[in-house]
């Protein structure tokens, strides 16, 4: 599924939270492999480790029928997430999660 794309099912939902954290963990492989040496991977790396965390326990939530799309509030990391969106590559992905998880699908 492309960014910009609402996910109109649960699946589909679940397969962008899948290629989210597919993302975040190709970032925190990309800053292991820098070592340290790029500081723009070394940054994000408290940043991404969060978000991916946050990713797998949506995951669950939504995959064990917890969470229901549609809550009309943003996801509790939002804030966090605001703040470093435009030094993320995988922020539009978060952004879809995000507004199906308030907005419903």
């Amino acid at each position: 599924m492309k960014p910009g794309n609402a996910p109109k099912t649960l699946d589909d939902l679940l397969h962008l939270v899948d290629e989210a954290i597919f993302e975040i963990d190709d970032v925190l492989h990309c800053a292991d492999e820098e070592g340290g040496e790029d500081l723009h991977f070394t940054r994000l790396v408290p940043v991404a480790t969060t978000l991916r965390s946050e990713m797998r326990k949506l995951r669950d939530e939504l995959a064990g029928g917890h969470v229901e799309p549609g809550s009309r509030k943003d996801l509790l990391f939002m804030p966090l997430f605001m703040q470093w969106r435009d030094h993320l590559p995988f922020a539009s992905l978060i952004e879809d999660i995000n507004r199906a998880c308030r907005e419903g699908l």
